[in-house]
């Protein structure tokens, strides 16, 4: 079984093209591959080679491709099909252009609180899904959340999943993540999907404060916090409300039983929670995992706009996308006022001081009317702009089309403050005054400007200047290390590493090659064998054994190396080392008088060939009348030892 990048094009099941490495995991490698019967891209998850004899391993590699394929929604990972040839074990699932949730984190800290929200309430619908169809996630970490360029967040690997009504609970801490397991899977209880509840509130903590809350020097330390230790406030560590510390510390306690009971409970919370911090958020769509769960009707939120009016005047309502403008009166009222009637039987006192107050009098009638009318015409005839910086361009849209405004983005800008796809700012602004169905102008976000370090490797210290500043970085410093395998005067590697996102001219280290490492031989004559490889190992050379005689040095000891001590060579060098086989002559037993077996067997186990000859061309007594050579003598190994028997 392979599961490295040599199954890059190959072709499994004579339908699936592996194309390239896009992932490694705990059970397996994830390749970007091709169905050519259906002719989609698809992810195919090959098992790891070492899991793949592992008792048991292979069932559950299966069980996941058949517990994953059940589930059919859009905030999960779908498994397409599994297979298993003469070189793989695999799952073929929907391949999702994107990064993980890991990634997300590691490039560029911690979350806003709304991307964070947002990112839960896709966990949990896919939560919902899972729980609804019976089982378990088990693993709930950023490593297995998705985040697609399109914007869709999807869990993934469920190799985990188990059938609750099947009743496989058994357990293997090996299996998750100590940083994010519940209490009682470190217990090995059962899990249920309070579990993945509580994962999920780790998960969230992790997004607020850039770090999870329970750190140690080992996964059992680590699972010891989270059974004796409360889950801190994110509050704690960044500016956030209370409300967000509530939510955490309800997912996240001891007991199950103290917990959301189910996905949906832990939705409508969140719901909650973005609606009073944002009046404009709509609720989620909910849909309750089991007849046990509860119901949750849709809500409609109408929000007034608070409009200055005249005290005479009674207040116009805001125009709404659902409902046509008020009618306009046809004509204001007007209050006419006359001449004072003329008393009977009294003549009439004219003066030209009345009749310039009754001519004010009416004029003053008259423009307060024409000025009301005006006022009404206004506020009839346009809308306030809603608040729509950091909102994402659908929540944007939402909220404008709900007072029948549209809504057009002239121009997109990167922005280290809002995340890519969020508002900017709008034109009007927010309560600025917009004629009725007409368009607002917003500037989108495109999120912080990076730029991923290219590959320098190789370069020379020029060159990698260039590369680094065609993609807006600078070189900065410029340190040296030896290498056995980039040449001297060349680029060895970058820090940070290649494909690193960086703000615009960040500058880059660079480590350039000074060549292979010269170190001396060590003079290691006189050793024994063990005492001379670790003395050439701890040198930084790597030593090759050669035996062969020698009449002065004794057996097993080191004759002298190849180079010679004392001369100088490169750390990763090889060094023959001569090991004496001791002196090559050696004495020849004597064995006249002996019979013909023993004799034979006591020269040959001293190292001799052995020949017979008979004294009188028949054998007599079987006994060792003369050898030649002599007993005593020294000659060297392997001599033929002739033997006359009587």
């Amino acid at each position: 079984m392979r599961t490295t990048s040599d199954l890059c094009g190959r072709v499994l099941d004579a339908r699936y093209r592996m194309d390239k490495v896009v992932a490694t995991g705990g059970m397996g490698t994830v390749y970007q591959g091709f169905d050519s019967r259906l002719e989609r891209v698809v992810a195919v998850k090959v098992m790891r080679e070492d899991l793949v004899y592992e008792p048991g391993f292979t069932d559950r590699f299966v069980t996941e491709a058949r517990a994953a394929a059940r589930l059919s929604d859009p905030h999960v990972v779908a498994v397409y099909d599994r297979g298993r040839t003469a070189d793989a074990v695999y799952l073929v699932m929907e391949y999702v252009p994107g990064r993980t949730l890991r990634q997300e984190l590691t490039w560029g800290g911690r979350l806003p609180v709304s991307r964070a929200l947002d990112i839960l309430t896709s966990v949990l619908k896919g939560l919902q899904a899972a729980h609804s169809a019976g089982f378990v996630h088990g693993d709930i970490k950023p490593e297995n959340v998705l985040l697609a360029d399109r914007g869709d967040v999807k869990v993934t690997d469920f190799g985990l999943a188990r059938a609750i009504e099947a009743g496989d609970h058994r357990t293997s801490l090996l299996l998750g993540t100590a940083a994010y397991l519940a209490p009682e899977q470190a217990l090995d209880r059962v899990p249920d999907p309070r579990s993945d509840l509580y994962s999920a509130g780790i998960l969230l903590f992790e997004m607020l404060t850039g770090h999870v809350p329970f750190r140690a020097d080992s996964a059992d330390d680590v699972l010891a916090l989270h059974q004796t230790q409360r889950v801190p406030d994110p509050s704690a560590f960044v500016e956030v409300d209370a409300a967000i510390d509530e939510l955490c510390e309800k997912a996240t306690e001891k007991n199950p039983a103290d917990r959301f009971q189910s996905a949906t409970a832990m939705l409508i919370a969140v719901a909650n929670l973005r609606r009073q911090a944002d009046p404009n958020a709509g609720v989620p769509a909910l849909r309750a995992p089991a007849a046990t769960l509860p119901t949750v009707a849709p809500e409609t939120l109408v929000v007034a706009s608070e409009l200055p009016a005249p005290a005479p005047v009674e207040p116009q309502p805001t125009l709404m996308h659902e409902q046509p403008p008020a009618p306009a009166p046809e004509r204001p009222a007007v209050a006419v006022v006359g001449p004072p009637a003329k008393a009977a039987g009294k003549p009439a006192v004219k003066t030209r001081k009345k009749r310039r107050g009754i001519w004010l009098a009416l004029l003053a009638v008259v423009a307060v009317a024409v000025g009301f009318g005006a006022w009404q015409l206004g506020t009839t005839d346009t809308v306030r702009t809603p608040k729509l910086v950091g909102k994402t361009r659908a929540e944007a849209l939402a909220s404008l089309q709900k007072v029948g405004l549209s809504m057009t983005v002239t121009e997109e800008q990167f922005s280290e403050k809002r995340e890519a796809g969020t508002v900017i700012s709008s034109d009007p602004g927010a309560g600025g005054r917009v004629e009725a169905n007409g368009t607002v102008s917003v500037i989108l976000s495109k999120g912080p400007e990076r730029f991923r370090v290219p590959d320098v490797k190789g370069m020379s210290q020029a060159g990698a200047t260039s590369a680094l500043e065609s993609v807006s970085l600078k070189a900065g410093q410029i340190v040296q290390d030896y290498s056995r395998k980039v040449p001297e005067g060349l680029v060895v590697r970058s820090d940070p590493a290649v494909g690193t996102p960086l703000k615009r001219d960040t500058p880059v280290s660079l480590t350039l090659s000074l060549g292979p490492e010269p170190v001396v031989v060590p003079d290691v004559r006189g050793m024994t064998l063990d005492q001379a490889q670790a003395t050439l190992i701890g040198g930084g050379l790597k030593p090759r054994v050669v035996e062969q005689f020698d009449e002065t040095v004794p057996f097993g000891q080191v004759i002298g190396t190849e180079p010679a001590g004392g001369t100088t060579a490169f750390r990763g060098d090889k060094v023959r080392m001569l090991v004496s086989k001791g002196s090559q002559f050696v004495p020849v037993p004597s064995v006249v008088g002996m019979d013909t077996e023993s004799a034979r067997t006591t020269l040959e186990n001293a190292g001799f060939q052995v020949t017979t000859e008979e004294q009188f061309g028949v054998t007599i007594a079987n006994r060792v009348l003369s050898q030649n050579p002599s007993g005593g003598s020294q000659v060297e190994r392997g001599t033929l030892i002739t033997l006359t028997i009587t």
